[in-house]
């Protein structure tokens, strides 16, 4: 289970890169007002890779 755990906190944090990266591109090439928006998701998929890592901590901390 450990590892699986791993996996997917490493699976989150390349959605967090990449849509991050998305969003980026759109800012540049929409600019501020049009491409904020999709700071979003970026926000969204962090929450959940930190939600993720607090959980793993737990888990290593109670079963270690």
């Amino acid at each position: 289970m450990n590892n699986l755990n791993k996996i997917v906190l490493i699976l989150w944090a390349i959605v967090v890169v990449a849509s991050f990266g998305y969003a980026l591109y759109m800012i540049s090439a929409e600019g501020w007002d049009k491409g904020a928006e999709n700071l979003f998701i970026p926000g969204i998929a962090l929450m959940w890779f930190l939600f993720r890592l607090g959980m793993y901590r737990r888990m290593n901390k109670n079963n270690g």
